[in-house]
């Protein structure tokens, strides 16, 4: 299913996982280098989140590095056009 967010629906008897943590604030008056700080910490809080899913439904180092370098190439292509 092509999607502008590549929202994926599973398939019946998919094993999925969900990972959150605390809400984050982020204030109207932040500065350009407080969104920044903002910003990173959010990359790194997603990062962590995706590795732990990954490794809740059995998807170690390697399968998912592969996943991700498919993701960030098809990133590229998808910018080149």
């Amino acid at each position: 299913m092509k999607s502008w967010d590549s929202f994926q629906i599973p398939m019946p008897f998919t094993r999925v996982a969900f990972c959150y943590g605390v809400p984050l604030h982020v204030p109207r008056s932040a500065s350009e280098k407080d969104l920044e700080a903002i910003r990173m910490e959010v990359e790194v809080t997603l990062e962590a989140a995706t590795r732990e899913a990954e490794r809740a439904v059995g998807l170690g180092g390697h399968e998912s590095e592969k996943r991700r370098i498919g993701f960030e190439r098809e990133e590229v292509r998808k910018s080149g056009s």
